[in-house]
């Protein structure tokens, strides 16, 4: 990049965080930064473009919760400073997710890196599902990652300084006086099949994994993509490739960051344990090797009708730390199994929920439950109690349940990150970086 290149670009990215910071809301900086993102990708103006990605990159690695939710303040509905996330007043507003989402895809159809849809997928298995019951009826306008059951977080942004809020409830609500998030939520359901795949020239990109049947036109020729999976309660996804006529081209099929190592494109978060077993993937039953390109396994051969690519991604729960500038969840740790993240309730959990702390003795497995939440994959683990008046801390058993099942039983407590002894964090962290 030549030096008026990147002094345009810097001068870019001021103007456009000028701009938002006059707004404060967080969806509008999103939307905002959606349409930029289009006008580089159409004008070809690199300047942009290279502001989008820094802008970009610092929320990433800056102002994002491990949920994929963006803005921790209810005040003005904005992101707040570097490093400032606190769990049980978090904002993480429905509309936010949504034109998040919007962001990271356009960025990915931008630069065609996998690192997009890693954040893409974040937020849509976890924060905006949250947002709307299971039911589909009622709503979250925020979406806090911690809650004593009492604070009544969920309410809508009404007016301006003083800020004012109304209708406020601890659990979802049918509508909201500000109405934004629930048709928001009605929209984007339908939009998500978009994401699935793309193509560029003579390459088509398998972005999410999802039991699917879809057709592509590729070089004037059809191609069609058959998705078996039960992702993302099982790693395991095959793809039947069956193009019009037999015809040379390159799959790209996305390897998850959560699957080699990170669970963010950036060190905002970090895993603890490492996994045991590797990604591995295949074409007519015979083992190839991870051809990495951009985030994406590349596999480019004459394609013939019946060939299947199978993708077996390790689940293992991995223990989630966050960096050590966000203070409110030092001496914390995060459960997630491929890109879901889960939470305690008060209702399998009892009233002492937010006081677990995970030890290194925690053993943590996983189990199917159908009946349970629409059919979920439970964790369920060991960890410790200790009340104030008590001298010696309890041994307790735990169930944790996907972050955005939360609050559709009854309303009660909650909390994702878990106690943690801060020695045995600080011994894992210096051998993570190590690992790293």
């Amino acid at each position: 990049m030549d030096v008026s290149c990147e002094a345009r670009s810097a001068r870019t990215t001021n103007r456009l965080l000028s701009s938002v910071r006059q707004w404060g809301r967080r969806p509008r900086a999103t939307y905002f930064y959606s349409g930029v993102t289009d006008v580089a990708a159409i004008t070809g103006q690199k300047d942009y473009a290279i502001a989008m990605e820094k802008i970009w990159e610092d929320v990433v690695s800056k102002k994002m919760y491990i949920t994929g939710g963006i803005g921790s303040l209810h005040e003005n509905e904005g992101f707040g400073e570097a490093y400032e996330l606190p769990n049980k007043t978090a904002y993480t507003e429905t509309c936010a997710a949504v034109s998040f989402s919007m962001w990271n895809y356009r960025m990915f159809l931008l630069l065609g890196e996998a690192r997009f849809i890693d954040v893409l997928e974040l937020t849509v298995y976890n924060n905006f599902p949250a947002g709307v019951s299971l039911k589909g009826d009622t709503f979250f306008y925020a979406n806090p990652l911690e809650s004593d059951g009492i604070w009544k977080f969920n309410r809508g942004y009404v007016g301006e300084q003083p800020y004012m809020y109304k209708e406020g409830s601890a659990t979802r609500k049918p509508w909201f006086y500000c109405p934004c998030c629930p048709p928001n939520a009605i929209r984007f359901v339908p939009q998500i099949a978009g994401y699935m795949y793309a193509q560029r020239g003579k390459t088509v990109y398998i972005n999410f994994f999802i039991d699917s049947d879809s057709v592509i036109t590729l070089q004037g020729h059809t191609v069609r993509l058959k998705q078996k999976t039960r992702y993302p309660w099982d790693g395991k996804v095959k793809i039947t490739v069956e193009p019009e006529q037999p015809q040379r081209f390159a799959i790209n099929v996305r390897i998850p960051g959560w699957a080699r190592g990170r669970p963010v494109p950036s060190d905002l978060y970090r895993y603890l344990n490492e996994s045991s077993e590797e990604v591995t993937l295949k074409v007519n039953d015979r083992s190839i090797a991870l051809n990495m390109r951009k985030g994406f396994a590349h596999i480019e051969r004459k394609w013939d009708k019946g060939d299947v690519i199978e993708l077996d991604l390790p689940m293992q729960v991995r223990r989630v730390a966050a960096h050590e500038k966000v203070k409110d969840d030092r001496g914390k740790v995060a459960l997630q199994r491929g890109p879901i993240v889960y939470c305690l309730e008060e209702v399998d959990n009892g009233k002492d929920v937010r006081k677990v702390c995970l030890t290194n003795k925690s053993k943590l497995t996983t189990q199917y439950r159908g009946e349970l939440l629409g059919g979920v994959v439970v964790v369920k683990g060991s960890g410790t109690v200790r009340k104030e008046d008590e001298r010696q801390a309890k041994e307790v058993e735990f169930t944790a349940v996907p972050y955005y099942s939360w609050n559709n039983r009854e309303a009660g407590q909650m909390v994702v990150w878990l106690k943690w002894n801060t020695a045995q964090l600080g011994s894992i962290r210096r051998s993570s970086m190590r690992n790293l």
